[in-house]
């Protein structure tokens, strides 16, 4: 029997025609758009609110239209208010709070990119829990020095623990010998000593005192000061540190390392007749009469200390004149050396010995320089 192919064919295209047809229109049917209208959601009620013990609070929503109630979820921006959707409700886990104020947290109700809803939480506000105690850290400076400003309030702390203020308010019996703001920045006015009083900003207003001495001497605060030393290479490196403006930034872990006359180290050469010097411009003319050097503190040895120091000043960063006698220095101590009231902007340091028992470098972690009234 002859087959007529191309019929047959034709008849086949027309049947899987109609069907890929068919199941367009089916599909076109089943993703048929849904408009989100403006109004999406009703949310009765006024106010989300809850006391300050917390708990679970729910409120009913409605979505309008033929809305996707599985497209619906919540977003938190607090941790302590946590809301999610949960057979048809919105619900929030709320934690216990000790804030003796009403706080909020916002969520948001979320459809889609386009529609969401803020919702705002509201807490009570707990019942406010006095201090009872008032500890001091020992961590606390017996002294400061005058003009010199120290922050009070990391020193001081609540009991019990769970007291609902645990900030203070600050106020001193002598102003002539400390200032001190009410938020416990104390500043050295005058030698001396003044009674700090801290109190608690509840309505027990419990308080304390404290005495502080003032130091009859000025320690110069390094900011903005910089420091050049006598060799071409500038410093020789240790790790991280040994550069200049390592003996102003207060760490005695970092340092200024030169190498000794006459030797190499880290491709850093001194030759064997230079004195090694560094140039400390205060940027202002400053009186002082004593100054403090600082050793590493991850190493003590002392061949890697200065014997010995000659200091010069200078108005001009030229002209230098010297101050006072060389100064054997403490070379297993952290000390202040007294020198002649002198007024200088450039204050020279000459290492007039230098330990040459070992090692290849010489080293200082810090200077400052003061004045010390009571000398007068």
């Amino acid at each position: 029997m002859k087959i007529n192919w191309n019929h047959t064919l034709n008849k086949a295209c027309t049947w899987l025609s109609f069907i890929l047809c068919s199941l367009v229109f089916i599909h076109c049917e089943d993703d048929k758009e849904v408009i989100v209208p403006d109004n999406w959601v009703t949310i009765p009620g006024e106010s989300l609110s809850i006391g300050y013990e917390g708990g679970e609070l729910t409120a009913d929503y409605e979505l309008a239209g033929e809305l996707d109630t599985n497209a619906v979820y919540v977003i938190n921006e607090e941790t302590w208010c946590s809301g999610y959707i949960k057979d048809g409700k919105l619900v929030f886990d709320i934690a216990a709070s000790i804030i003796p104020e009403e706080r909020t947290a916002i969520s948001y109700l979320i459809y889609d990119d386009l529609h969401q809803v803020e919702l705002l939480v509201k807490q009570g506000a707990a019942p406010v829990v006095l201090v009872e105690n008032i500890i001091v850290s020992d961590e606390l400076p017996e002294s400061i020095y005058m003009h010199q400003t120290i922050d009070l309030a990391p020193y001081f702390s609540a009991l019990p623990e769970n007291a609902s203020y645990k900030t203070f308010t600050y106020s001193v019996d002598d102003e002539s010998i400390a200032t001190v703001t009410t938020d416990g920045k104390l500043t050295g006015v005058w030698g001396g000593i003044v009674n700090v009083k801290v109190t608690a900003i509840d309505e027990g207003g419990f308080s304390i005192t404290v005495p502080m001495t003032v130091e009859s001497n000025v320690l110069y605060s390094s900011e903005g000061w910089t420091v050049k030393t006598s060799v071409d290479y500038g410093y020789c490196p240790d790790g991280s540190t040994g550069k200049p403006e390592d003996i102003l930034d207060g760490e005695l872990s970092t340092f200024l390392s030169l190498v000794k006359p006459g030797k190499t180290y880290s491709g850093c050469t001194t030759p064997a007749d230079h004195v090694l010097h560094f140039v400390v411009d205060c940027q202002e003319i400053i009186e002082f009469n004593y100054f403090y050097l600082g050793w590493r503190s991850s190493n003590s040895s002392t061949y890697l200390r200065i014997p010995e120091v000659q200091l010069y000043g200078s108005n001009d960063g030229i002209t230098f004149e010297k101050i006072g006698d060389k100064i054997t220095t403490e070379r297993t101590k952290n000390l202040n050396y007294e020198i002649p009231l002198a007024k200088y902007r450039y204050v020279k340091v000459e290492y007039t010995s230098i330990d040459t028992s070992s090692g290849s470098t010489v080293q200082v972690a810090e200077f400052r320089l003061g004045r010390d009234y009571e000398r007068d």
